[in-house]
């Protein structure tokens, strides 16, 4: 079984530092700010969505053989202490037909393609408190805004639109506001790496991607 392929993205940004959403704790309906976190530490952004097969860890060649959740607790596990990890969830790549996939227009329903795509900002919640258990509890777990949000009424998947893009989009973003690493499809010991080389000073424009 094989995923669809990604859509081209547009060039990012030089500086990443106005990202706002608020959390989906039932009880914490705080603002993060991209500019505040990054006064304290480099900021690893990780998508990763309920029906997507490589955030339950379904895959089994590179990058999909650690691109699951459990892959990613591991990470925030051995960096927490000096990375801010936030978990985002966007749009969902295999929703209950219907509803298609972003990537491709088309209808692929998967192992867990149980639900249709939120249409909503209450039923984005829903599917973000989905997640949440798999979530380590020291990270940030922020789900993208839709239109008729509390919030901003008018935002309509502003961050997946510009930093997003994908199902399993993962990035590490230096204090000075630069994106320092990216990956199409997140994968734990590649990150890691780029961590290390991160904080030793030697992770290089030539291994900014993966």
């Amino acid at each position: 079984r094989t995923l669809a392929p990604r859509a081209p993205r547009p060039p990012r940004p030089p500086s990443l530092l106005h990202l706002t959403v608020p959390t989906n704790h039932p009880t914490n309906h705080l603002s993060y700010t991209l500019s505040t976190m990054l006064e304290d530490k480099p900021v690893v952004i990780i998508w990763g969505m309920w029906t997507c097969p490589a955030y339950q860890g379904m895959g089994t060649s590179y990058p999909f053989d650690q691109c699951g959740y459990k892959d990613e607790w591991d990470l925030v596990e051995k960096y927490k202490d000096t990375v801010t990890f936030v978990h985002l969830v966007g749009p969902e790549p295999h929703p209950l037909t219907p509803d298609t996939n972003f990537d491709s227009g088309k209808q692929l329903m998967n192992y867990w393609s149980t639900v249709r795509q939120a249409k909503t900002y209450d039923d984005r919640i829903t599917m973000t408190k989905k997640v949440l258990d798999y979530t380590h509890p020291s990270q940030i777990l922020l789900p993208d805004l839709l239109e008729g949000n509390p919030y901003d009424d008018e935002s309509n998947q502003p961050v997946w639109c510009s930093m997003g893009l994908g199902a399993r989009t993962a990035m590490l973003i230096s204090q000075e506001g630069t994106l320092a690493f990216e990956q199409d499809w997140f994968r734990s010991d590649d990150m890691s790496t780029a961590i290390d080389s991160y904080f030793a000073g030697t992770l290089s424009s030539d291994s900014a991607s993966a």
